[in-house]
C-alpha cells in the first residue's frame, strides 16, 4: 500500500533500493490513491477536519496531483516498464464520495468533484482521470486495473487489493486463498503468508 501523500520516506527508499536491485518489469501499487482529504470515515469528524485543513489536506486537486507525482515518479524506477495500479477500498473513496454527492457541500473540492462526476457518469474511471489531468506525464506506462478484473502472473493473482472477500463479505488470507487460489493482496499493512 503506497498512500500517496503520507508515505513513509523509508519505505519509499526502500522500495526504490529494492527496484535498483531486482530490476522489475512490473510494479503493482495498492492505495496509491489515499483519499485522505474526502475520507467517508471522517466525513462527520469536524475536529479532525479543522485539523487536516489547518495543514492543507483537504485538497481533492492537490491530492491527485502527489499521485500523478508519485506515478510519475515510479515509472523511472529501475527495471519498471509498467505500474500497475491495483483498484483499492482507497480509491474507492473517490467513487463512494462522487456517488453520494460529497462534493455538492464541500467548497473546497466542488469544482474538480462535478468534474470527476461528470467523467464517471460517461463511463471514465474518475481517479484515473483526475490524476492524468494533474500531471501523469508517463501515462502509457500507467495501467488502471478495475474492481473484478484478474492479472495473473504465472498464475499468481495480482489484481485483487484483499479488502473484499467472496460475496461481498471483509477479505482475509483465507478468504482471497479460497476466492484466487494463490495471490498476492495489500490492504492489512502486515506481513501474511498462507
Amino acid at each position: 500500500d503506497w498512500h500517496s501523500g503520507e508515505t513513509d520516506p523509508t519505505a519509499k527508499k526502500a522500495w526504490k533500493e529494492l527496484c535498483d536491485v531486482v530490476k522489475p518489469k512490473k510494479l503493482f501499487v495498492h492505495d496509491g490513491f489515499n483519499g485522505l482529504s474526502i475520507n467517508p470515515h471522517e466525513k462527520d469528524q469536524q475536529i479532525r477536519k479543522a485539523i487536516l485543513a489547518g495543514k492543507g489536506q483537504l485538497n481533492l486537486q492537490a491530492e491527485l496531483k502527489q499521485f500523478a507525482v508519485d506515478l510519475n515518479e515510479m515509472s523511472k524506477w529501475s527495471g519498471v516498464n509498467e505500474v500497475i495500479v491495483v483498484k483499492s477500498n482507497h480509491d474507492e473513496f473517490l467513487d463512494r464520495w462522487l456517488q453520494s454527492g460529497g462534493y455538492v457541500e464541500d467548497p473546497t473540492n466542488y469544482a474538480i468533484g462535478v468534474e470527476l462526476a461528470h467523467k464517471m457518469v460517461k463511463g471514465n474511471n474518475p481517479l484515473q482521470y483526475g490524476v492524468e489531468s494533474a500531471g501523469l506525464v508517463s501515462k502509457s506506462m500507467v495501467r488502471w486495473l478495475s474492481m473484478d478484473e484478474d492479472y495473473f502472473i504465472a498464475g499468481i493473482q495480482m489484481g485483487a487489493h484483499g479488502h473484499k472477500g467472496p460475496k461481498g463479505s471483509r477479505g482475509s488470507l483465507a478468504s482471497m486463498e479460497s476466492s484466487y487460489g494463490q495471490s498476492v493482496t495489500g490492504h492489512s499493512h502486515g506481513p501474511g503468508i498462507l
